[in-house]
């Protein structure tokens, strides 16, 4: 009989002994869960301070992610024949800007900024940085091709007057067969003002400009 009870009781404190592991497993868990969410509460916090947010939104501008909305082109002139200046500012640095990209934070809040900032505060292949990029040299090969047009049309006025024309017919043409014929620059550049793409007619500018200079 002694040894029956014996028996059970070993029974009754195997079960106990397996039921406060269980507990204590539980336990363990519960804790374990907790230091994980204060871990991740301390690292978010953390990230703030070491400006993992970004730049935008720690400037108040919105929440991220941010996209581009469209672009336009500010410019302002104080009377006609003044130079153009940046007609507008961007909302992040305060630089005044001519060519604004309109972003659109998470939020639904808008604000401008130009293309330097776009592409400074995000990484190099996101959609913010890429179509900013995009735009800005798309801008730049149009002033490029404005400037030309411009400096062109100067070239062929000059080219009216008989100072400048004087000027290239005393020089040799630039090709030698052309130039032992007796052609000059005059006549290379009224064939290059005629046939020649931008580029071609831009080498006239330039000589005409270099000989306007020197007179």
């Amino acid at each position: 009989m002694s040894r029956w009870h014996n028996a059970g009781d070993l029974q009754m404190m195997n079960e106990a002994d397996r039921s406060a592991e269980i507990v204590g497993d539980g336990l363990a868990k519960s804790i374990q869960a907790q230091a994980l969410l204060l871990r991740k509460e301390k690292t978010d916090a953390e990230r703030k301070i070491v400006g993992h947010v970004h730049p935008w939104e720690a400037a108040g501008l919105g929440k991220a992610p941010f996209v581009v909305v469209g672009y336009r082109e500010e410019v302002y002139q104080a009377c006609q024949g003044a130079p153009i200046q940046p007609g507008t500012s961007c909302d992040y640095c305060g630089q005044g800007i001519r060519y604004v990209v309109d972003i659109q934070a998470a939020c639904g809040a808008c604000f401008k900024v130009g293309c330097d900032c776009a592409e400074k505060t995000h990484k190099k292949g996101t959609p913010v940085y890429t179509k900013a990029k995009r735009y800005r040299l798309d801008m730049q090969a149009k002033r490029r091709k404005e400037r030309a047009k411009v400096r062109i049309q100067a070239a062929q006025e000059a080219l009216e007057t008989a100072e400048i024309r004087k000027a290239l017919s005393e020089s040799p043409h630039p090709n030698k067969r052309r130039a032992d014929k007796g052609d000059t620059l005059l006549d290379w550049s009224l064939w290059m003002m005629r046939h020649a793409g931008t580029k071609g007619r831009l080498d006239v500018a330039r000589c005409v400009e270099k000989i306007a200079k020197e007179k």
